[in-house]
């Protein structure tokens, strides 16, 4: 052994060095290659037959015995990849190992002791872990020790051993005969152990250079501790420079072991979850099993628990880790300051302020650089983003300097892009309208698959928007840290964001579960032969996929594809309520802000005060407006898709009540039903919540103690008020705002009219309707304008539904009741197109001819549905007019002596000339927008347009009302304005064909008797 291998000795414990030389890992270890190979070949081997076995015996109908062997090949597969990942960091392990030689032999006596004491709890805690893992594993094999055989059932004809084994295994021959199935046992128990051990080598590996690292900072402050200004300026530096080179070793010493064990801390996250799954499933199993037969599986209670804890162990051990480092690095800056300082000399003290600062980054262990292992680490990270928004968010490669975001985009992307390709042939392929609840049950789960790639575009295209919102998001967290006050308010809103989070994505996974499980239930219940095996996910594949292990293969392919697709739609939505949760956080401590304004500041603090809640608001502003452009496209696509899929999810659970498969077919859909109508649900909730609490600043400001401040104060105050009128809000494509409120007020009319801004052709013709006058309706005047507006809202329904009944009728009616009636006397000659057109080429042969019919379909409903906007645009816009006359008249009425006085009488007069005049503005501008299109309206259909003409007799009801008011009490003056109000609305509000008739009902009569 050489002297760098003795001084290693003293902090590496033997166990750990021979685990280490068994796997080829230490250095200069003879036939480390041979090592390497021998490793690869076993666990390449083991693994071949248990996941072999996995797939043969996935139908089973004994879960726990599944999940028992799931748990112990997942263990396998992690400690594989571990191993992996260690000879990939071969290199920066001999460096690590270098280096603490470096320690030792350069240590002084009283260094010594600390790094004695340091390897001597490391060596406890190796033989502790090694210990724990070898007597899981000799729990794991007690129930085979206990009982010599095991009456599982045969599946699909397929025999199992009666002799069990310790590892779940399909091996190629049958071994139940002795000696060959004691030879077997024997390899199986001490491969098993050799595993477990070599697992725990890792883990012991990671406390043994934590504890060194620590060791050594312990040395550092030890050193700061003893710098006195006694020493002479030689000394002085000498020491202050032998701090910060030992500093410095550390940190790259810290540095190089978090590239080493970084991925492995993140696979061992990753499996600990299915782990404790697993082995929860098989110990509740266990337990239950006392209820049917009144004993209680001891040996697989016992198997499975002490399996469990050796898991846990594995994770907290990473967690401690991390956290113990942490902890140990945040002493480096706290024995600086405590240090001497002040005593030395301006360089000497620069050097010591340059150790404090860099010693605030702390040290630490990231899992996949994603998160810190440290409970700090947590808790700030949970505090920013939920760990499964930035997982998710990772994942596909969307967060800033993630490492390979490219390729992971890319290649999710190109995956879905796959599916979508497949999904879409099938629905081609098997278009057949006598089995639509096959054909509308694969087109819920592609259209839910189109979403979720149309979302992935638009947060591609706005990944730079994304990356401002984080970085704007971790300079709240750092102003809000460094004031005490804003820290518990922002937690409690990061704790609720990580609720919502989890219960999102929770749900979107149950929801994938059901939605598979659902058709293997079904498929197990038949237990038909493989030809009608169905995936979950509709598929039409180049080859057959039936027979096994094809079929299963594509299953679990299907299955967790699916389930992250569905994890990163609730990741998406999860994003969008922890952004409005961090929005209504700072919109709190804005609150508190206002609150503490008071009058025993001075002059001063108070308008720094003020001049700091400004530039809050501004923030808020700025961050509201982001997450509206980021989310605005994804909502309304949101809106769109959720509709077709709700209606498929619908007309599937519908149909299925009452068949033989209605309870397969409900379980598979109620709950994809559930988490689709709950997307929809977060983006309203979502977007009221934030204009709820965007409201509350103008009633915070108001309420603060603004008339104890100065008038320039008091004007920033309003302004800041003013501002806050303007709610803060999340829309739909620009079109409504995802709030209640925004439903009932901006939806008044059909179409809201700010929504057009960009179009010069609106503006023109909606002057006297502009933002200005909907922001000064009078409370009196709301009633008769939302009782207009319910009545625009009708009519546009009823128009809309019609036109859409119409083209639905026209397109697929027709050729619905035909294949109805006679399925099979339907030639494929006889069929017809609803809309005739002319092709160069034959389009009457399957799958061509119910492609035309789709798309001839969509093309009229769109076309269909245009028009009855259209005209449910101008009865709109009438009903709006007919409101502001309405209105009009109510302002004449109130015209008495008792309630104006002269000059009042004027002022309101002139009020109702401006709104005279603002109507017969907007009556002309609807005239210019409509009067070609009603001519050419005419031409075919006269019905929808003159119908509106009703606007003529409200219009006349003008100079009636002027008439019937007190023109009689007030002075010549006014009664003069009024007679020249009568005699203009005698003139009647009207909209012409072209200029060449109006639009009445007495022309609509003549029209249609001179047709006669």
């Amino acid at each position: 052994m050489s002297q760098r291998d003795n001084m290693i000795t003293n902090t590496v414990t033997l166990s750990v060095q021979i685990g280490l030389q068994g796997i080829g890992f230490w250095p200069n270890t003879p036939c480390a290659l041979l090592f390497r190979c021998f490793w690869i070949l076993t666990i390449g081997i083991v693994q071949t037959f248990q996941y072999w076995w996995i797939i043969i015996h996935l139908r089973t109908d004994n879960m726990s015995y599944l999940m028992d062997s799931l748990s112990v090949t997942i263990e396998y597969s992690v400690m594989s990849l571990k191993l992996i990942i260690l000879w990939f960091n071969s290199r920066i392990f001999h460096d690590v190992l270098a280096a603490m030689a470096a320690d030792w032999r350069e240590a002084t006596s009283n260094e010594i002791h600390i790094m004695m004491n340091k390897a001597n709890l490391s060596r406890r805690f190796s033989n502790v872990i090694i210990g724990l893992h070898s007597v899981a594993v000799m729990c794991f094999g007690i129930e085979v020790l206990a009982s010599h055989t095991d009456n599982y059932d045969t599946d699909y004809g397929i025999e199992t051993p009666v002799r069990a084994f310790t590892l779940k295994l399909q091996l190629p021959s049958q071994c139940n005969e002795s000696p060959l199935y004691e030879l077997v046992m024997s390899l199986e128990f001490f491969h098993q152990l050799a595993a477990a051990i070599a697992n725990a080598i890792f883990n012991s590996l990671l406390i043994t250079l934590i504890l060194h690292t620590s060791g050594q900072i312990e040395i550092l402050c030890d050193t700061l501790s003893n710098i006195s200004p006694k020493m002479n300026n030689q000394q002085l530096n000498f020491c202050i420079k032998e701090v910060i080179g030992k500093h410095q070793k550390i940190i790259t010493f810290s540095d190089k072991i978090d590239k080493i064990f970084s991925y492995i801390a993140l696979i061992q996250f990753m499996s600990s979850i299915l782990l404790t799954c697993c082995l929860g499933f098989t110990v509740v199993t266990s337990i239950n099993t006392m209820k049917d037969s009144d004993t209680i599986d001891n040996t697989a209670l016992i198997k499975a628990i002490v399996f469990y804890m050796a898991a846990t162990v594995e994770a907290f051990t990473f967690c401690f880790c991390g956290e113990y480092l942490t902890a140990k690095s945040k002493m480096i800056g706290d024995a600086a300051y405590k240090s001497v300082w002040y005593d030395f000399t301006p360089k000497e003290s620069k050097l010591v302020l340059l150790i404090i600062l860099r010693s605030q980054r702390r040290l630490t262990i990231t899992a996949g650089n994603m998160m810190d292992l440290s409970l700090e680490g947590f808790t700030r990270r949970a505090s920013t983003i939920s760990l499964s928004v930035e997982a998710g968010l990772r994942f596909i490669g969307m967060w800033p300097h993630c490492v390979y975001s490219n390729i992971n985009w890319w290649t999710y992307i190109i995956s879905v892009a796959i599916m979508q390709y497949f999904q879409y042939a099938y629905i081609l392929a098997h278009f057949d309208i006598s089995d639509l609840s096959v054909f509308v049950d694969g087109l819920s789960i592609t259209f839910g698959y189109s979403l979720s790639f149309f979302k992935l575009i638009n947060l591609w295209f706005n990944r730079r928007k994304l990356f401002a919102i984080l970085d704007t998001m971790d300079k709240d967290w750092s102003d809000g840290i460094a004031i005490n006050s804003d820290v518990s308010t922002m937690i409690r809103y990061a704790n609720w964001s990580r609720q919502c989070s989890n219960i999102m994505i929770t749900t979107n996974a149950l929801a994938v579960f059901f939605y598979v499980i659902g058709g293997l239930i079904r498929s197990i219940i038949q237990k038909n032969d493989g030809s009608t095996r169905e995936l979950p996910i509709k598929m039409e594949f180049p080859f057959k996929v039936d027979n096994s292990p094809i079929f299963e293969l594509i299953l679990i392919l299907q299955f967790f594809h699916d389930l992250s697709v569905a994890c990163i739609i609730a990741m998406l939505n999860a994003l969008l309520v922890t952004l409005v949760l961090h929005v209504s956080g700072q919109i709190d401590i804005m609150l508190q802000g206002f609150m503490e304004i008071s009058s025993k500041h001075t002059s001063k603090s108070s308008l720094a005060a003020i001049k700091d809640l400004v530039n809050r608001h501004q923030r808020i502003i700025d961050l509201s407006d982001d997450i509206e452009d980021l989310f605005s496209n994804i909502a309304l696509l949101q809106f769109i898709w959720n509709t077709l899929v709700i209606c498929c999810i619908g007309f599937v659970i519908v149909i299925s009540i009452g068949t033989e498969e209605g309870s397969t077919m409900i379980t598979k859909s109620l709950i994809f039903y559930v988490a689709i109508t709950l997307e929809a649900f977060v983006f309203c909730y979502a977007g009221e919540y934030l204009s709820a609490k965007s409201k509350s600043i103008s009633d915070a400001a108001y309420e603060c103690l603004w008339y104890d401040l100065t008038p320039s104060e008091c004007r920033i105050l309003m302004f800041l008020m003013l501002r806050s009128q303007k709610r803060l809000t999340i829309t739909a494509g620009k079109i409504t705002d995802l709030s209640l409120e925004g439903f009932t007020t901006d939806l008044r009319f059909i179409v809201s009219l700010h929504d057009y801004s960009e179009s010069d052709v609106f503006i023109a013709h909606f002057t006297g309707l502009g933002l200005r006058s909907l922001r000064c309706i009078d409370n009196s005047y709301e009633s008769t304008m939302i009782s207009v507006a319910d009545l625009s809202h009708r009519c546009t329904n009823v128009m809309i539904s019609i036109n859409a009944l119409a083209a639905f009728f026209l397109s697929i009616g027709e050729h619905l009741l035909q294949s109805m009636g006679d399925i099979n006397g339907v030639d494929n000659n006889s069929r017809e197109l609803p809309i005739k057109m002319e092709f160069p080429f034959d389009v009457s042969e399957s799958p061509i001819f119910e492609c035309f019919l789709i798309g001839q379909f969509l093309y009229e409903l769109v076309l269909a549905s245009i028009v009855g906007m259209v005209n449910a645009l101008l009865v709109s816009l009438i009903l709006h007019v007919s409101g502001q006359i309405d209105i009009m008249q109510q302002d004449i009425n109130e015209i008495s002596n008792s309630k104006y006085n002269p000059s009042l009488s004027l002022i309101v007069i002139k009020g109702l000339i401006c709104k005279h005049q603002k109507i017969i503005t907007l009556s002309e501008n609807i005239e210019n927008l409509y009067t070609y299109i009603a001519l050419m309206q005419l031409l075919w259909n006269t019905l929808v347009i003159c119908c509106t003409g009703f606007v003529i007799i409200i219009s006349r009801s003008i100079s009636d009302a002027v008439y019937e008011s007190l023109w009689y009490n007030m002075p010549p003056t006014n009664s003069r304005i009024l007679l020249f109000m009568i005699l203009r609305s005698q003139k009647r509000l009207t909209i012409t064909a072209g200029k060449v008739v109006d639009l009445t009902l007495e022309g609509f009569t003549n029209v249609r008797y001179n047709i006669k």
